[in-house]
């Protein structure tokens, strides 16, 4: 088994689940679709990200890490390498 790909792909899933997870249920209008936006992640650059906002690893190869400033209740990730998007939901500040 190779265990750096299931330790990739299991990172990837706990930084979509803490992005779903700091979700405050904030929805649409009825008939509304909230405007998406979609960010290519740059290598080492430090993107804030809002609830509702997803990570896309396409090729599966990204390593990415999630940061949580407790005091202000903000959320960041940074890829370190590989590749990948970041879908806006167009909630609170995207």
């Amino acid at each position: 088994m190779d265990y750096r790909r299931v330790s990739k792909c299991t990172l990837v899933m706990l930084c979509v689940l803490a992005l779903a997870a700091c979700d405050n249920g904030g929805s649409s209008g009825p008939g509304e679709s909230p405007a998406t936006d979609t960010v290519v992640l740059s290598l080492n650059t430090e993107v804030e990200v809002f609830p509702g906002d997803s990570i896309i690893d396409p090729a599966g190869d990204a390593n990415i890490r999630v940061r949580h400033e407790v005091a202000s209740n903000r959320k960041f990730v940074t890829l370190l390498s590989g590749s990948a998007e970041l879908v806006r939901s167009g909630g609170a500040g995207g």
